[in-house]
């Protein structure tokens, strides 16, 4: 475990358009002082104002996580953080002429590329440590989140996303120490539904969004004459649908969309300002229990707490499954939707819950299929 705070060993920049802004903008990581942080600097206003990034400073978080302080306001950072973060840069001092991060191919994959090519440099202060030292819950029933943290023997994050798309179906993604960040984690894509477009290019939240940059998921059906409004939209002549995607979309994972959710919550994560050990984090995002009619099958989720800590719990021992064996994704996919029937109570939730620790405790009694092409874990 690295005991030493890093920075980078050259400045690295990069320059494209904000996804939600449109503007060009450039921005360049310097290396910084022990102790410094992360820390932006608006190059373009005057004083140039700097704002940390910490929790503290968060005041948006609808489309993208936005830190501001003072005259200092810088949106979209998830992805330069997590980059800087989960590859050991303790301290940097990020100069950017824009309101926005560039989005570059709608991942971190150029961010972790120009941090390995300059390296990184040893400083002499101790890095800083969050410890979890008790287990924590934060939940919104009425969006289906769970998230859960709680003490480990080693920091790791798992990741559920489900909703409630043919296209997309559940995926799972789970980042161990072992794993390599910039090949496994950084490469993966920011998403959108093509349902959402419409109330996004409205609200002026995606004037640099095109279809390089990001995986639109077509779930429904769409005529011709939408898909010639489309073209319009993003400048683009040819616009088909392939597979459930815009425009013969090739996926660089079979769960890219857990894998970059993941990325958003590594980011995020960082805005502690420690970097986390000891401590494993469940991130569960189940869209199909949002419903608020008295017959969701998730009804039961939104009404009782402990539902929610059952599901959490069994949803990590099911990508602790999926990231330790080579099971057939289709068979865990059967194994969950056992489980979202049994979680409709509290007893349900219990059975389940027991039946996923079985099997996590006795691997061999499950199926394997060294053949498929699942990527299940990180």
């Amino acid at each position: 475990m690295q005991t030493k705070q890093q920075t980078l060993s050259a400045p690295i920049s990069f320059s494209g358009k904000g996804l939600h802004t449109g503007v060009i903008v450039n921005m360049t990581a310097h290396p910084a002082a022990d102790n410094n942080g992360i820390v932006f600097r608006r190059v373009d206003l005057e004083g140039q104002p700097i704002v940390p990034a910490l929790c503290e400073y968060v005041t948006d978080t609808s489309r993208g996580t936005t830190i501001e302080k003072g005259a200092a306001k810088v949106s979209t950072i998830e992805h330069i953080v997590s980059a800087l973060w989960t590859m050991g840069v303790d301290n940097a001092l990020i100069d950017i002429d824009g309101p926005e991060t560039p989005i570059m191919d709608g991942s971190a994959r150029e961010y972790a590329a120009g941090i390995a090519a300059v390296g990184l440099e040893e400083q002499d202060a101790d890095r800083k440590y969050y410890e979890v030292t008790d287990k924590i819950v934060y939940t919104i029933p009425e969006k289906g989140v769970v998230i859960l943290i709680y003490p480990d023997d080693e920091f790791n994050v798992s990741v559920h996303v489900d909703y409630n798309s043919k296209v997309i179906g559940n995926q799972y993604a789970t980042f161990m120490p072992e794993d390599d960040y910039q090949d496994k984690i950084a490469s993966c894509r920011t998403f959108v539904f093509l349902h959402e477009l419409e109330p996004l290019l409205k609200a002026n939240l995606i004037k640099g969004g095109d279809l390089d940059n990001a995986i639109v998921v077509v779930e429904n059906p769409v005529s011709d004459e939408e898909l010639s409004r489309l073209a319009k939209v993003f400048n683009k002549q040819d616009i088909k649908i392939t597979g459930g995607y815009l425009n013969h979309l090739e996926l660089r994972y079979t769960n890219e969309l857990a894998r970059h959710k993941l990325l958003d919550i590594i980011g995020d994560l960082a805005l502690i300002g420690k970097h986390d050990r000891y401590c494993s984090l469940l991130y569960s995002h189940i869209y199909k229990y949002c419903s608020i009619s008295s017959y969701n099958v998730g009804r039961s989720v939104g009404r009782s707490p402990i539902s929610f800590i059952l599901v959490a719990t069994a949803l990590h021992i099911f990508a602790l499954l999926y990231a330790s064996t080579d099971c057939d994704g289709t068979y865990i996919g059967q194994l969950f939707e056992l489980f979202n029937a049994l979680a409709c109570s509290t007893d349900g939730g219990v059975t389940a819950l027991h039946i996923m620790a079985c099997i996590a405790v006795h691997p061999a009694n499950v199926p394997v299929d060294n053949n498929s092409n699942v990527e299940g874990s990180m």
